[in-house]
Parts: C-alpha cells; structure tokens; sequence
C-alpha cells in the first residue's frame, strides 16, 4: 500500500529516474493503482525547476513520460499510490505540488492518512489559495473548460507548507523550510510517512512520519536514499536509518542529519543499522505468479521456519529469544493471551488462541481479537497478560495501534512477523520471525502457514516453561510438526485435480467453506482467499452453525468446500455435510481422516496425510490455497495484485 522512493545523488550529473524507478517497482507488490514522480533538475543559472508527470495505472506507464531529457534530474522523489481519498483519477496520484508563486514550488509524497483535511483545505481557500491540478504550471481543465480539482487529502500539506514558508520568509527566518514543514505538520491530525522538495532549496529533502514508517540510507560516495520499505534500497545501500515516530530528519548532501520532534516531541538520538537482505523480494522462477510459486514453495518454507527449533528425540522446543530471563519471567506469570492481528493474521491468530487456551497445552484463557476492533473497544485486561501481534509486514497499521494500546502498563509483547526490521517488531519486547523470505503475492499463502507453524512452536515452548499440558501430547504435536513439510510436500504432488474443480465451480454464486475446531479459522482464511482472488462470494464458518442461518443459502450445486479432521467431531462435520447434500449442495472435502472415512462415493474427497488436526493449516490448506488460486486463474483476475487491495495496510 503506497510506496514512496527518493532519491538524491552526490554528482549533479547524475540522473535519478531510472533509479526512483527501480526502487518503486521493488514496492510495487504492496498494491497500487496510480504512480507519480518529481524530478528537480538544476540550470546553469543556478536556478532549480521541479518537473511532475502523474499516471493512472502501472509503472511502466510512467516510465515513457520520463524519456524527454528535459525531465531529467540530480534529485527526485517517487510515489505508487493505493486510494483512499479522492478517486482513481490522475489528479490525485503523487507527488502533490503547492501553487505558483514567486517562493518555488513545493512537493510531497505522502503515505498515510489526513483525517483533519476538509478543515484545512476549507481555511486554505479562505487565504485565497486554490487546489487546481496543474502540469508544468498550466492548469488543466476537463471537457466543459473547468479547472480540475485535487480530490486527495495529500494535496493540503505542500500548500500548507507554501503558506507557512511565506510566513517565515517575511520574518526573516534563517531555516524557512524546515520550519515551515515543522508547522505545517502541527496543524495536521493524522498518520504519515512524507518526504518533501523544495525548488528554492535544490540541496534539501526533508522527511517527516507519525505512525507510518520510512527509512533511509546514505551511501559512501554520498547518495542518500529513501524509502517506505527498505527491500527497495538499493545494492549501494548497506545501512539504513529508521526514522523514529514524532520526527522530521533534514537531508543534504555531504551534511550529518538532523533531526527534529515534531508534535510535542524532543528529537532523539538514531542509529544507523545493517541492512538486511534476507527479507527482500524473490523470484517467481518458472510459475506464472507469484502466488502459485509461494504455494509451491511451502514445504521448503516450513522446513526454513521450523528448522532448528524442534529437538528431534525429546520434542523439546526453543523459541529464539523466549529464554531471556525478563521473557521468561513474564510468561510464567501470564494469567491470560490477548492476540491482535486483521484478516489473515488474524485467522492465524485464532488458531494461536486455540492452543494456548488448549488443557491439553497451555491451558490458559486467550482470546483472539481484530485489531481494528481493539483499537476503538473497551476491554479488560490483566497486568499479567501478554500480548501477542500477528502481522505478515510488520506495518500493519491497525495492528501497530492496537500494539500501543495493548502495552499499556508495560505488558509483555510477542509479535509473528515475517520482517524483522518492521515497526511493529521493532516495537515489541520478542519478535519471532517467520524465515521463509519476502511475501510477494497481495492474497497471503506461505506467511499464513508459517504463522501457524510459529504458533504450535511459541504454545509449545510456553507450555514447556510453565510445565502444563499432557507432556505426551505435547511431544506427538512437535514431532508431527517435524514431519509437516515433507507432508506438504506429498500433499503438494496429489493437487492434480484441484484447476478441473476450479474451471467447474467458476460461475458459482457463492461458495461456502466449513470445518470444525481447528478447521474452523481454516475455513475463515480459505474462504477469504477466494474472496480475495476469484472474487466469488465465499463464506467460512464452524459446520455445527449451518442450521443457525447459513443453510438458506443452499441452492441445488452450491459447492461446499469442506475440511474434515481427525478428531472427536469427524463424524459431526460428515453429519453436517450430509444436511448440504440432501439440499442439492455439492461437497468437496479435502480430508486429513483415515482412508474410508467417507462413505458418499458421490462426494469429491481429495485425501490427505493424517497428521495431528494442529496441522490442518498447513496440509489441508494447501489444497484451499490453490483452488482459490484456480478459480481465480478460470475468471481471469490478477491474482497477484488483486482489486482493490493491498499488500501491506498501513492505513487504518
């Protein structure tokens, strides 16, 4: 969601498109539907001109706009944008400009979210400023001769700014600028990551967040290099710095950074950290998407995650960091788990809740939570509970927020993050990271599986520590889990007859998913993949609530997509599909029961390994996985950057 990428070079020569370019299509799996670039490029004279080209759609698009060597520059700044405010129209993509006037012009990228925007805008055109979209100057008019307007919350900050500046110029100010940046961002209330030009001050870059995050990294020769990720930096780029919450950092070439507190904040010290490679995007190889190469990759992904964690004799397991003595302490204590996370992480987190609150493992109360539920509710909570957070990015911005209001009173936070340098694992007190390599596809597939993993291993080990549980059970759980991805694997080879289901089930209305106990979140996150990717209407629910409303909606070939476990209630969940089919419904169970369990001959049965009903996310979702993936493909969506989405939500 939203990518911002600057850039500044040390030799005035030097051309920063190609560059800005590069590291927007690094950001550009997050999800976006428009893109921009401003370019500042420096005459003879002595005098700077900022150049902006804006499209709707991908980047490549944009690229063209940027061959005129006219539109060549020494320092830039670039911007894929996912809407939010104001329509898809090119308008409203970044960056935003400030008007004409004798001062230069101003521009901004932003990342986040104005929530005060009407106000400002309102006060703005009351001191007779204007929010026309203008092109080199020239404001554009649609086709009855009226000037465009700017829709985006976005475009008031460089006005803001440009309205400050003029202010602080008068008053003989010696840092306009940042001044002017630093009021200009206390008039507004809302979340940021903003990087700011200015063509009268050519040797600067200012960057401001509140919320949201932004990094950069200054080279050997002197390049400096931003971004809202840092998987878009370059090889050039070994360290990085993160901009701390409440903080503008003022940039110029061959000078230290400075830094600022901004909204009541005193500036801190920051540290320049090691750029980490191994969260960086990878290759799809021979697949045609990034999602079906991130389906097939998870037995080898799983084998990464786990690796190392698990002792094969005993079934002891260890958490990397769980034994710190300040760690230890708190769990032990622990009289109750609260879990955060949003869609899919939040479907791993209830299965996280089920083992905690298992009496066969850790034996606590634990309740699972949207995180954007939690953020704006009011709920108790103990001063020993612990808090864990759920997030694939990290950045989540619902999840970062719930995080601050959950650590209230300095209560022990874990989160499961597939980045270890993201917001949210920068701020928790253990980050437990996934290893299985960067998250391409927008509809998550391996970081679901490996946030399950992760969750047997944490109860696992929390049990262990706090000595509660069937020990027995326990250990048949870890050494079942040593054994998953090769079960992955095997299960990966029978999918042969997953397209032909797709291709029949492609018109459907509607399909609904069900299971039982830990097949219930399964059938939520299954359910939400052909959501996501297909963009049938598909439900997931506990098979025992049919009969409580869902079963209107069977109609005769109603498929039903169906995860039967080896547990208690195998013969419950046959019983709820046999109210399905006598109503027309036509069931599909991908089943971990022994061989025979089912007994319809009519029914479509993929057959699975029989590993404990813990695992069923990571077998029995495969098989889910890629259906949604086929109905997507049969349908012809996108089914790496579905509509509408995005792959990190840092917007609340």
């Amino acid at each position: 969601m939203c990518g911002i990428y600057g850039y500044m070079a040390a030799n005035p020569s030097t051309n920063v498109v190609p560059v800005i370019f590069e590291g927007l299509m690094k950001l550009e799996y997050r999800g976006y539907d428009a893109a921009g670039m401003g370019v500042m490029k420096k005459h003879s004279s002595g005098r700077a001109e900022l150049k902006v080209r804006k499209i709707v759609g991908k980047i490549g698009a944009l690229k063209g706009q940027f061959s005129d060597p006219s539109l060549m520059g020494s320092m830039g700044i670039g911007h894929t944008r996912w809407t939010t405010h104001g329509s898809e129209m090119v308008q409203n993509a970044h960056p935003h400009t400030s008007n004409q006037d004798a001062c230069g012009r101003i521009a901004v990228v932003h990342n986040g979210t104005f929530d005060n925007h009407r106000l400002v805008r309102e006060e703005l055109i009351k001191r007779g400023y204007h929010f026309d979209y203008e092109v080199d100057g020239v404001t554009q008019r649609d086709e009855s001769g009226a000037a465009i307007t700017v829709e985006t919350d976005s475009a008031i900050l460089p006005i803001l700014i440009q309205d400050e500046y003029k202010k602080l110029v008068r008053s003989g100010s010696n840092s306009p600028f940042e001044m002017a940046v630093v009021n200009a961002l206390q008039s507004i209330d809302g979340q940021y990551a903003v990087v700011v030009v200015h063509e009268a001050h050519p040797d600067t870059m200012i960057v401001a967040r509140h919320g949201n995050p932004i990094v950069f990294g200054i080279c050997k020769d002197g390049d400096i290099h931003i971004a809202s990720g840092a998987e878009a930096m370059p090889a050039s780029v070994s360290a990085i710095t993160h901009l701390a919450d409440s903080h503008l950092v003022v940039l110029k070439l061959r000078e230290p950074a400075r830094y600022v507190g901004i909204n009541g904040m005193t500036a801190q010290e920051h540290r320049v950290e090691p750029l980490q490679r191994h969260d960086m995007p990878e290759d799809k190889g021979d697949y045609p998407h990034f999602m079906l190469a991130e389906i097939m990759s998870q037995g080898e992904k799983i084998q990464s995650c786990i690796d190392g964690l698990v002792d094969p004799r005993t079934g002891l397991v260890h958490v990397p960091g769980l034994m710190r003595p300040e760690i230890m302490h708190a769990i032990r204590r622990m009289d109750s788990a609260l879990i955060l996370g949003c869609g899919t992480a939040l479907n791993a987190g209830k299965m996280l809740e089920g083992l905690l609150a298992d009496p066969g493992i850790c034996n606590m109360p634990a309740y699972a939570v949207s995180s954007s539920t939690y953020r704006t509710s009011l709920r108790a909570s103990t001063s020993n509970q612990v808090v864990f957070v759920v997030s694939q990015s990290g950045e989540t911005a619902d999840t970062n927020l719930a995080l601050q209001k959950a650590k209230v009173g300095n209560k022990l936070s874990i989160a499961l993050t597939n980045r270890p340098m993201s917001q949210i694992a920068r701020a928790v007190d253990l980050n437990f990271h996934s290893r299985i390599g960067a998250e391409i596809g927008v509809a998550s597939t391996k970081a679901y599986t490996a946030q399950c993993a992760m969750s047997i291993l944490l109860a696992l080990n929390i049990a262990q520590m706090r000595q509660t549980g069937d020990s027995k059970a326990r250990k048949r759980l870890a050494l079942d889990l040593l054994q998953a991805p090769a079960a992955m694997n095997e299960t990966l080879r029978r999918m042969g007859r997953i397209q032909k289901m797709a291709h029949e089930m492609k018109d459907a209305k509607r399909i609904l998913v069900i299971g039982r106990n830990q097949g219930e979140h399964l059938a939520k996150e299954i359910a939400l993949k052909i959501q996501e990717v297909s963009y049938i209407d598909a439900y997931g629910f506990d098979s025992g609530e049919l009969k409580h409303g869902p079963l209107a909606l069977i109609e005769p070939g109603t498929p039903i997509v169906v995860f039967l476990l080896n547990d208690a209630l195998t013969h419950e969940v046959l019983g709820n599909v046999e109210e399905v089919a006598a109503r027309g419904a036509r069931p599909i169970i991908f089943s971990m029961a022994p061989p025979g369990t089912v007994k319809n001959k009519e029914w479509e049965v993929i057959q699975l390994p029989q590993l404990s009903p813990w695992l069923a996310p990571l077998i029995a979702g495969i098989p889910g996985q890629l259906l949604a993936y086929h109905l997507g493909i049969a349908r012809g969506t996108d089914v790496d950057k579905p509509r509408n989405l995005a792959k990190s939500v840092t917007v609340t």
